[in-house]
């Protein structure tokens, strides 16, 4: 059991929870954490989005950001070694 926690798509650059400085082209980003049954962090899990097949790895405090995201709306798939996919 991984929990998935993440911010949703914020404009790269200008801070968490501000205006974007443009709506054109893919200047977005997703950022969030991943952490376990205790909610401690889990390194090294992978963040892939399907849509755009871009993705990212989890570092030790279970952050991760995947880059360079238009609008719109996307599939994150999480996978890690000994856990099964829902």
């Amino acid at each position: 059991y991984i929990t998935i926690l993440f911010t949703g798509l914020l404009a790269m650059g200008t801070g968490y929870g501000q205006a974007p400085i443009s709506t054109t082209g893919c200047r977005y980003h997703i950022h969030g954490m991943v952490y376990d049954q205790q909610k401690k962090p889990v390194l090294g899990a992978a963040i892939y989005v399907k849509e755009i097949a871009k993705g990212d790895v989890t570092n030790a405090l279970g952050d991760y950001t995947i880059t360079d995201v238009c609008t719109g709306t996307y599939t994150l798939i999480c996978s890690y070694i000994g856990y099964e996919a829902d």
